[in-house]
Formats: C-alpha cells, structure tokens, sequence
C-alpha cells in the first residue's frame, strides 16, 4: 500500500508538472501577460555538465551537482586528492530568447569562491565579441555582505568600454530570490524583490542586443572557485556549495 500511495504521489506531480509547462499561464499567476512557462525545475536531461576548460570561472568545472529532496539542487566545490579542487557546474542545453527567469538559491561561501547564476549567448566564446552578451544575476565572492550583478556587451568585451556592475546585499545565511526578465526594451536583474540592475535598449547593437536572435541566452548555474582576484581556495574549508530551488523559466510569446 505505501508502495502504491508513493508511486501515486510521484505520478501525480509528474501530470502536474505536465500541465503547467508549456501553456501561457495568466497574469494573475505571473505578473506577466503572455508569457509560457517552459522550464519548471532542473531536469538533468535539459543540462549539459561544464566541463574543465581555460576560462577563470570553468577552471576547475566537471562535477554535476547533486540532486536532493524538496526540489534542491546543490553545486559543490569539492576536495580531489592532497591539493586539488573541481566545481559543479551546468548549461541549458536549449537558448531562449526574450523571457524571464526566476530562481531561488543560498551560499555556503568561503576563500576563493564566486558562485554564479547567469546567462550568455550561445555564440558567447569570448574570442567572439560581436555577439557577446551576458548577463550575470549573481556573482556571490566569498562571505561578503554582498552579491555582484553584472551586465557585459561587445564593446566592454573588446576593452572599448566599462561592463555595467552592481554590488547588493543578500540574506547570507537564507534563501534569495534572483529574476531576470529580458526583451526588445530592457534587460531587468531583481534580487529579493529589489530592481538592482536595469539596462534599456538605446538602439545601438554595441551595448544592447536589439535582434531577438541577439537576446537568446543559456543558462548557467555553476559553483566557481579559484580566480586570480580572490584569496587562494582554503582546502580546509571544502566543501562549499551553492544550493538552488524553484527554477522557472518564462518565454514571451
């Protein structure tokens, strides 16, 4: 019978989850009119594990996160023999253009580590400026009071101009809940409730992505570690993680 009543359980959330994405879901539940719900959770089949490569933030990529109860998704930072370190970190496999993301996530933080949740182009490869747009919701650098939210653009990439930057405070030891929702007028980065980053459209293809195509984004959540501007990974603190929950994904339609 317990059998039964779990695997009822199971299936039943499975319809649920069947019948909220992938359906234009009213204002009233959203805020926003004409927006699909497309992503409802972190489904290893929709992710690409990061692997290692030259990068300061995939350095030391290559582990998977671990996938817990309650629809909790940790990232580690975990110790691999007498001095050595890898991060888990994932990319959506699928891009999507102009939408809105949510998530919900909390740091165990410590030396040399900068947790990230943030979305690039899939052309974005930094040796390919003309299309590189990211946009980094939270950059959390070890314990500090605050988290960096972070815009880049092809002049910025080329060294032409500054990228624009944010520092705001977070609950340290609780949840936080990051938005981004981005379309044809601005790109907006909200923490807890809190516009903290807002980037308009001036028209010129150098600072915002006016092409829709230009505005497709993947997803990252990655736990990063070692970086050339921070204090040397302590191996005695590991592991370190990021936990992450409530994932949505919203396409304007």
């Amino acid at each position: 019978m317990k059998v039964l009543k779990k695997f009822w359980k199971w299936l039943r959330g499975l319809l649920c989850w069947r019948r909220k994405a992938g359906r234009v879901v009213p204002e009233s539940e959203t805020g926003l009119a004409g927006y699909e719900l497309v992503v409802d959770g972190i489904d290893v089949k929709d992710w690409e594990v990061v692997e290692a490569g030259p990068s300061q933030w995939n350095r030391f990529a290559g582990l998977f996160p671990v996938l817990g109860e309650n629809g909790v998704v940790r990232f580690e930072c975990v110790r691999v023999g007498d001095d050595g370190y890898v991060c888990a970190a994932i990319k959506s496999k699928e891009a999507y253009g102009d939408g809105k993301l949510e998530v919900e996530a909390r740091f165990k933080g410590g030396a040399g580590t900068w947790p990230a949740i943030w979305m690039s182009h899939p052309d974005g490869s930094r040796d390919n400026f003309a299309t590189y747009y990211e946009v980094d919701l939270s950059e959390y650098y070890e314990r500090r009071e605050k988290t960096d939210s972070t815009y880049h653009f092809p002049a910025s990439m080329r060294g032409d101009e500054k990228f624009v930057n944010v520092k705001s405070p977070i609950i340290k030891d609780g949840w936080n809940r990051f938005e981004c929702k981005w379309d044809e007028q601005s790109i907006d980065v909200v923490i807890n409730g809190e516009t903290v980053l807002q980037i308009k459209n001036n028209g010129d293809g150098s600072f915002y992505p006016v092409n829709r195509e230009d505005r497709t984004f993947q997803i990252i959540l990655s736990m990063q570690a070692g970086n050339r501007w921070l204090s040397p990974v302590d191996l005695g603190e590991l592991p370190l993680w990021m936990d992450v929950r409530n994932f949505k994904l919203w396409r304007k339609v």
